[in-house]
């Protein structure tokens, strides 16, 4: 007998009911079960009571954004920390940055886009449909080089787990990657490569900018006392 295949979960809140239909057909096509509801109430008890791996929260219920309020619940009482994806018609950077600083993991943007749904998805989740939505990859050969992706950015501002940076790329949160800069240099008393991981990313205000949070991973020692001790100073 073959392994059961496991079926994602989702719910969706959304106050559109012709919208609803169209989401529902959508998820069935990468094999995800998505319930939905129109009501909050409904919405907050489903999410207690079932076994759902994600959720999906239109940002205008009631046209007066009342899916910053769902969110932020959400967050407050989901001891499981599930992703939550924002959704909305308006793809106002200002108010998708604001529904990523109250904590959403990602959003989706009305019209769907499958391509771009199951390539979010399956950051958080993995399964046979998922993957082949995602886009095609090629393996390099056996005897390949190191491949360098550069980034030349100021950091404008820093704490004593990382650094917060402005970038015109969008870059994973996750992504680990080396950094090269005068003032660690002189701080620690040597030339030094500092490996980051990338915590957060949030759409500035400007486009095309992102703003990032990353911290340091397996810093040097001497590293965070010294940091301690210049930003006491």
């Amino acid at each position: 007998m073959g392994a059961i295949k496991k079926i994602l979960k989702g719910l969706l809140i959304d106050d559109d009911s012709d919208f609803i239909k169209i989401a529902k057909a959508y998820f069935t096509k990468i094999n995800i079960e998505l319930d939905t509801t129109q009501s909050i109430d409904s919405f907050q008890k489903m999410a207690k009571i079932k076994d759902y791996e994600f959720f999906v929260i239109d940002l205008n219920l009631d046209e007066q954004m009342e899916g910053l309020k769902v969110l932020e619940n959400i967050k407050k009482t989901d001891r499981f920390k599930r992703p939550v994806f924002m959704l909305s018609a308006n793809s106002s950077r200002e108010v998708i940055t604001h529904a990523l600083e109250l904590g959403a993991d990602d959003y989706f943007t009305k019209p769907m886009d499958i391509d771009l749904i199951a390539g979010k998805l399956n950051t958080y989740f993995s399964s046979d449909e998922l993957e082949a939505i995602k886009l095609p990859t090629f393996k390099t050969p056996a005897n390949h080089e190191k491949c360098k992706v550069l980034y030349d950015f100021e950091f404008n501002a820093v704490d004593e787990y990382g650094i917060y940076f402005r970038e015109q790329d969008l870059i994973s949160i996750g992504t680990s990657f080396l950094v090269e800069s005068d003032f660690f240099d002189q701080l620690i008393g040597e030339k030094k490569k500092l490996r980051l991981v990338i915590k957060k990313s949030i759409p500035h205000r400007e486009p095309p900018f992102f703003d990032y949070y990353a911290e340091f991973e397996d810093p040097p020692e001497n590293l965070l006392e010294r940091l301690r001790n210049w930003l006491r100073s």
